[in-house]
């Protein structure tokens, strides 16, 4: 039997933000946010086989390395860096790749020796981390030959405050609660979307810039005989147009604590697609030469047949949106061709489906479409916006699950591995760019570019359940080489 080469994948961090309240400590503790960060590096890694963490013996290397450790049920091995601190120096890429085959190992250390770290491990370290940076996430795979870097950022999203929404929000679902669900820079506003109701909507800036109104409601064509709500989830925009696509899902009934035991059994086993596949719609409402939406020129596709005959995702067409099935919740434009992002499902190796669709001139149909994978670990989409260089992709759990969202950025190629050609999709890579806030104010469903650096992007992120949609402004430092 031919022997494998071995491989082991590698996580390099400082440690996070440290106290510095006492001048005089030399080994100061991890700050408040130094210990949410560390939170946040046990979540980001929570999903990935660890073998070993190595930190030095500083009180705030071995506070970052904690959470992830205990997490992974390990013990924090202490190694020296230079001549200072307790234990061996870290083990050579050699011994690691012997040690931990196939799995990964966690090494924290400090602004002036994750570089020495990565050149140690046989990257190139030709990079510095300055003072007062502490997302730097490196990620080395270490093969028997060859040793790739890449960077990333993780910890929380720098959130520059959220805007003031004045009048009725579109979305408004039936508890009372405002459930914006998608956004995207329009017709001179922004426009947005509800998972509730029929309608887009605009926001207007007021005249002295300080908030924003809320404008009449845009409804799309439904049958108000058949539903109420079209279960829009994804917006997009470009000069002409505006884009807006419902989940096309399938809805099980939820059991209810105060029904009977038998009406709940009933509830439960009911599963519908919602509104006569009502939900099943992809719009484009057009702009007029004064940059207004115009209600009466609307055009619709209905993507449920091409969904079902896919053989990536037929299978899941029947299945309900919280049990993995098919749900679009992201949309983004690139010329004439869109791009549909899935919160489910998830295929097995956490690829997550993106379906490239483009649609006829006349918008009678779809000439082409092409499901594209992305690896979320095992997250999904539930915001997608294009940018220069690629996607910025807004990703959450799947279902009922429990976890942060966060924002990568990916490049477009497809993520599926194998060995291509040159007449196959190019493969595709995503950088993560941080985690969104948790701040109480419902859940992230949306974004878009509000602006591009050279250094970093400015997002606008609305949510499900928070007051008027809680939309906030972020930013998001860039990684070098995107």
């Amino acid at each position: 039997m031919a022997e494998h080469d071995a491989e082991v994948t590698i996580y390099v961090v400082r440690h996070a933000e440290k106290a510095t309240t006492d001048e005089s400590d030399r080994d100061p503790p991890l700050s408040e946010l130094g210990m949410a960060r560390a939170a946040d590096l046990r979540d980001t890694l929570r999903g990935v086989d660890l073998a070993a963490v190595f930190a030095t013996s500083y009180r705030r290397t071995q506070m970052t390395a904690g959470p992830t450790a205990g997490s992974a049920g390990l013990e924090t091995t202490s190694y020296r860096a230079g001549r200072r601190g307790d234990g061996d120096p870290l083990p050579a890429r050699e011994e690691l790749l012997a040690a931990f085959d196939g799995r990964a190992v966690l090494v924290v250390g400090h602004s002036n020796t994750v570089p020495r770290i990565v050149e140690h491990l046989g990257g190139n370290g030709a990079f510095e981390v300055e003072r007062d940076e502490f997302d730097n996430l490196i990620v080395l795979h270490v093969t028997d030959e060859t040793t790739t870097v890449r960077r990333h950022r993780y910890g929380p999203v720098t959130d520059l405050g959220g805007l003031v929404v004045t009048g009725s929000v579109a979305g408004k679902g039936k508890d009372g609660r405002d459930n914006v669900s998608g956004v995207t820079l329009a017709a001179g506003g922004i426009v947005v979307c509800g998972d509730e109701g029929t309608a887009i909507q605009r926001w207007a800036q007021t005249a002295d810039e300080q908030s924003w109104s809320a404008r009449p409601a845009l409804d799309l064509p439904a049958d108000p005989l058949l539903v109420d709500e079209l279960d829009l989830e994804g917006l997009a925009s470009d000069e002409k147009h505006v884009y807006v696509v419902g989940s096309h899902s399938a809805v099980r009934r939820r059991a209810r604590r105060g029904k009977p035991y038998k009406e709940n059994r009933d509830r439960l086993g009911t599963v519908t697609r919602g509104g006569h596949d009502q939900r099943n719609r992809l719009f484009r409402v057009s702009i007029d030469e004064s940059g207004m939406l115009r209600g009466g020129d609307v055009d619709a596709l209905d993507l449920s047949s091409l969904l079902e005959n896919d053989p990536m995702l037929g299978h899941a067409t029947g299945v309900p949106s919280k049990e993995n099935g098919v749900d679009i919740e992201g949309l983004a434009v690139d010329g004439e061709q869109l791009y549909l992002g899935l919160r489910g499902p998830v295929l097995r190796g956490n690829l997550t489906p993106i379906v490239r669709v483009h649609p006829s001139k006349k918008w009678k149909s779809v000439k082409d479409h092409r499901v594209l994978f992305v690896d979320l670990d095992g997250q999904g989409v539930r915001g997608l916006a294009r940018c220069a260089t690629g996607f910025l992709i807004l990703t959450g759990p799947v279902g009922d699950a429990v976890g942060s969202a966060r924002i990568v950025h990916w490049d477009g190629g497809d993520m599926l591995p194998g060995v291509r050609d040159e007449n196959d999709e190019p493969l595709g890579r995503v950088t993560l760019l941080g985690t969104v806030p948790a701040h109480g104010h419902g859940t992230p469903e949306g974004l878009c570019i509000v602006d591009d650096t050279e250094s970093a992007y400015e997002v606008l992120i609305v949510h499900d359940n928070g007051p008027q949609g809680a939309p906030h402004v972020y930013r998001l430092r860039k990684v070098p080489g995107l």
